[in-house]
């Protein structure tokens, strides 16, 4: 389990479930080691200070979040992930799904997910 996240236990129903204080998310399921999202770091970095570190760089969270613009990033994928959904929705047979994957040149992996995801 990562070591930010805490067991707790659920007063309702005896479960535990994992907290991390330091992003405020919370999983019925054990977390294993994973990077924090940008949303998470970001939401982190406005309510404490967090510091990170390497041989060559020290800033704040806060700072990081800024000077690589992670939140504009995050807000640029999010509009292409809608865009993308939208469009899929819109495909009505079999064809237009193949005719999109086709012109896309969407590897067969990524297609197989995206149809998956769509049943």
């Amino acid at each position: 389990v990562d070591t930010d996240w805490q067991p707790v236990v659920d007063q309702a129903s005896g479960k535990t479930y994992y907290w991390n204080p330091i992003t405020k998310e919370s999983s019925w399921d054990p977390v294993v080691m994973r990077q924090p999202s940008v949303a998470a770091l970001a939401a982190a970095a406005k309510d404490e200070e967090l510091t990170v570190e390497s041989s060559t760089l020290k800033m704040s969270m806060q700072e990081f979040v800024e000077a690589f613009k992670l939140e504009e990033w995050l807000d640029a994928l999010t509009d292409v992930a809608d865009d993308v959904h939208d469009l899929i929705e819109g495909l009505e047979t079999v064809e237009e799904f193949d005719e999109f994957v086709e012109d896309a040149e969407m590897p067969k992996e990524i297609a197989a997910q995206l149809k998956a995801a769509m049943d």
